[in-house]
């Protein structure tokens, strides 16, 4: 049986999401920058910060809202939706690539 391992998070950035966010012309700026956008973003769309608490694992919510939740104008919430459009139409693309590629690449016969 094939032995598990947990992800190595610094390889993760390195293969997929570097080459990802910088084809989107996004900067990366680090898994805890990640995780305060979510507990943002998340707060944000549900007016929750319980919410926010459960999706990032805090064992308390003041953790959570010192340090994770960031209050976002209006208009800086619109911009993030168009760069997460241009993320997901990259990942589609790098998806539709990597079948291509399969697909492309003959089979051998035994």
């Amino acid at each position: 049986m094939p032995r598990v391992c947990a992800a190595n998070l610094d390889n993760l950035a390195r293969r997929e999401v570097k080459p990802t966010l910088k084809a989107a012309d996004v900067p990366w700026h680090g898994w805890y920058a990640l995780r305060r956008g979510i507990g943002t973003q998340i707060t944000a769309q549900s007016k929750d910060p319980l919410a926010a608490k459960g999706m990032l694992r805090h064992d308390n919510v003041a953790t959570t809202e010192a340090h994770y939740i960031k209050d976002v104008p209006e208009n800086t919430r619109h911009a993030m939706q168009a760069v997460e459009q241009r993320i997901q139409a990259l990942v589609v693309k790098r998806h539709e690539e990597q079948i291509s590629a399969r697909e492309a690449t003959p089979v051998a016969k035994l």
